[in-house]
Order: C-alpha cells, then structure tokens, then sequence
C-alpha cells in the first residue's frame, strides 16, 4: 500500500484584527424540529489591526481567509471543495503596515466555504441527540478537544483529530462531520508555503483505517 499523505489540523493561523461591524449575519433555520441553525455571511468585513504580508488568515478561531495571490495558486487543487467569498477589507485607526508585507495596500482577500464533509471518530466532540426529524446529531466537545484547541494552556495535551481514510477522496481540505478545525493535506500546506512569506506550521492529524 502506497504511504498515506499527512493530515493537518487547520488551526493556530495568525488573527489580524477581528470582524467588522459591516458584517451581516443571516440566520437559517434548517430543521423547526431541532432548531438546527446555519449561519451565512453576506457581506463579511474584516478590520486589520496590521498586516505583514500574511496569505492565510483567520478571525474568531473558526473564519478563514486567504489573500487573492494565494487563491489564485490553491484554487486548482480545491476546486469543488471550496468556494472563495470576497469580503470586505477595513482597518483599525492605529493599522500598521508590516515591513515584511509586499505590497504597500492589503490585498483582496476571501473567506473559505468549505463544502465537503468527512467522518472520524469521536476524539475532539461527541454525539449527543439525534434529531428525529432531520437525523443529525447535537454535539459535546470532550475535554481532549478542550485540550487540544487550547494551545496556551501549558498542562494541555494535544490529542490528533482522526479521519477514517475508507471516506477520504482524495479531498486537499475538508471538515469533519463534528463542529471542529478543518482538516488539510501535505499538498495544501505546501501549496500556502510556496506563497506565503511566513511558513506555516499546523498540528497533525491521523487517518484511521
């Protein structure tokens, strides 16, 4: 059997600012018998505090974005997996331009819709209730997925999210089917490194098999 690539956990991605008061948030309800609600950004503005030339950003832990260079080279490699979302690009009243940024303005930049779903076992979150109207689960988070998103915590140990490789398609970025971090491939960090001034560095993840 060929050697598996290796997986990563999408996470610890440098936070430039925080969402903008232009974002508009639009509330979907998608089961009345559970009250299961997506949320939907349309448009979505993001205030930098600063920007240093960083290509692969995120914002309240859980938004991702990357700079237009940078979707130009991923998009080949995600296509059908993810759909690029421009937003809107303001700055705090104290920004500072980073020296090591290589472009004198912030670039354009998108927000990742991650389409595509795969399971694992429950390590990071559990099921709770399933729905029986609609069949979907509530979830818990553990305290191993407590752990292991607290970085700072100087006790915490990280515990690998796991991917059951039988589901796995080839796909270079996918989330689980629980509420976690997105999952992404050798193929995708190398693509972000090649761009990016600042390498990045992600905790792995494991396929289960």
């Amino acid at each position: 059997m060929n050697q598996l690539p290796s997986i990563y956990v999408l996470n610890d991605l440098p936070s430039l600012g925080e969402i903008g008061e232009k974002t508009k948030s639009i509330f979907n309800i998608e089961c009345a018998t559970c009250n299961r609600r997506t949320i939907e950004y349309n448009p979505f503005s993001y205030v930098f505090a600063r920007w240093n030339g960083e290509d692969l950003i995120s914002v309240a832990g859980n938004e991702y974005f990357v700079s237009k260079r940078l979707k130009l080279e991923l998009e080949p490699k995600v296509k059908d997996l993810v759909n690029f979302v421009p937003i809107i690009n303001e700055k705090k009243e104290y920004f500072k331009m980073g020296k090591s940024a290589y472009q004198k303005t912030i670039p354009p930049f998108f927000r990742l819709e991650i389409t595509h779903n795969i399971d694992g076992p429950e390590l990071w979150w559990e099921r709770n209730e399933q729905c029986p109207a609609c069949g979907k689960y509530k979830w818990w988070p553990t305290l191993k997925g407590i752990e292991s998103t607290i970085t700072s915590a100087p006790t915490a140990t990280y515990t690998p999210r796991q991917v059951y490789f039988k589901d796995w398609k080839g796909e270079a970025i996918f989330n689980l089917n629980d509420p976690g971090k997105p999952i992404v491939t050798q193929e995708f960090i190398d693509t972000v490194n090649n761009v990016c001034i600042k390498k990045i560095k992600l905790k792995p993840a494991e396929w289960v098999l």
